[in-house]
C-alpha cells in the first residue's frame, strides 16, 4: 500500500513538473497577434465643417502603408453682403507611409498629397457670379498610429504642405478672373477608425 501512494504521488510530481515546464515553454500561451493588413478610417474633425473624409490604407510589406483618401461635403462662408452661402466641395489624395518601428502601426514617416474642389456661385448686386476652387497640397509628415486589439485604430499625423491654389471667377457678363495662390500650410490628420 505505502509502495502504490509513493508511486502516486511521484507519478503525480512527474506531471505537475512536465506541464509546468511545457507551459514555461510557450506551448500553452496565446498564438501572437498577426499584423494587420488594411486600416479604414474617418475624420471626426471634417465632420464639424461639414465634411466626410475617409482613409483606407493598405500594408505593402511589413513597413510600408499605401493610401487612398476621398471626401465630400458643403462649406460654409458668408458672402460680401454678409449672407451665409454654401458651396459643394470634395477632395481625393493619397498617402506613403513608411513604419520604421514596427509592422504597420507606431511611428510614421511619409508624405501626402490632396486634391480638393469647391463649387462657387453667389449674386453680387445684379451680377450672378459662379466660379472654383482648386488647389492640391503635397508634403511630409511625421506621425503615430496605434492600433488596440482587436483593431481599434487612432492616428495622428504633423507637418507642413505646399499648396497651389487655382481660383477663376466668372459673372454673368462675361467677365472673368483668375487667382494663383501657392503658399505653406500647416499639415494635421487626426483619424479614428478600425484596422483588419
Amino acid at each position: 500500500m505505502r509502495r502504490s501512494s509513493s508511486c502516486a504521488l511521484t507519478l503525480f510530481l512527474a506531471l505537475c513538473f512536465a506541464s509546468h515546464a511545457r507551459a514555461s515553454d510557450g506551448f500553452y500561451d496565446d498564438p501572437p497577434d498577426l499584423p494587420k493588413t488594411v486600416t479604414l478610417t474617418l475624420s471626426p474633425i471634417h465632420v464639424l465643417i461639414p465634411m466626410l473624409e475617409m482613409q483606407a490604407e493598405v500594408r505593402v510589406g511589413d513597413f510600408l502603408g499605401l493610401s487612398v483618401i476621398g471626401g465630400g461635403g458643403r462649406l460654409m462662408a458668408k458672402n460680401a453682403a454678409g449672407k451665409e452661402r454654401h458651396f459643394g466641395a470634395y477632395e481625393y489624395g493619397g498617402q506613403i507611409a513608411f513604419y520604421p518601428s514596427s509592422v504597420f502601426k507606431g511611428l510614421q514617416l511619409g508624405a501626402e498629397a490632396l486634391w480638393m474642389h469647391v463649387d462657387v456661385a453667389d449674386v453680387i448686386g445684379t451680377d450672378r457670379v459662379t466660379g472654383l476652387g482648386a488647389g492640391l497640397t503635397l508634403g511630409p509628415f511625421i506621425g503615430y498610429k496605434w492600433i488596440e486589439e482587436p483593431g481599434f485604430t487612432v492616428f495622428v499625423q504633423g507637418g507642413c504642405s505646399i499648396t497651389a491654389i487655382h481660383t477663376p471667377a466668372k459673372n454673368t457678363l462675361g467677365q472673368d478672373a483668375t487667382s494663383k495662390e501657392p503658399d505653406l500650410l500647416l499639415l494635421l490628420n487626426f483619424n479614428v477608425g478600425w484596422s483588419l
